[in-house]
């Protein structure tokens, strides 16, 4: 599992919160809204919508 995500983001620590809580293990990729990585070809090409946070299961 790996969630994409941006540090300073509410939205993003909630999903690391539950990860957590629930004890599931995952790899994080920071994305830098800030530096617009959210619109790079090789983030829209997994997620379209180019928004974090992203999470992906295997191949769902």
């Amino acid at each position: 599992m790996t969630l994409y995500d941006f540090p300073l983001s509410g939205n993003c620590h909630k999903v690391r919160l539950l990860l957590s809580m629930l004890g599931i293990d995952y790899e994080r990729v920071t994305i830098d809204v800030v530096k617009n990585e959210t619109a790079s070809p090789e983030f829209t090409r997994i997620n379209p919508r180019g928004q974090v946070p992203f999470l992906v299961d295997g191949e769902v």
